[in-house]
């Protein structure tokens, strides 16, 4: 029964090992999405102001 209850009680522990594992990658996963949202805004932000210029200078033309 000993060893019995020794399995089950590292079962437990490797069961909630394994679920918080599955939560730290779904917390990293959604860290690098909302990373990658960031650049990409900043990114077509910058492109935005680099082409407004442009534009402004051929209505001028």
């Amino acid at each position: 029964m000993i060893v019995h209850d020794l399995a089950e009680a590292y079962l437990t522990v490797f069961h909630a090992a394994v679920a918080s594992a599955a939560i730290a990658a779904v917390l990293v996963a959604s860290a690098i999405v909302a990373l990658v949202g960031a650049v990409t805004g900043l990114w077509a932000r910058i492109g935005r102001r680099a082409e407004q210029p442009a534009a402004e200078y051929e209505e001028a033309a």
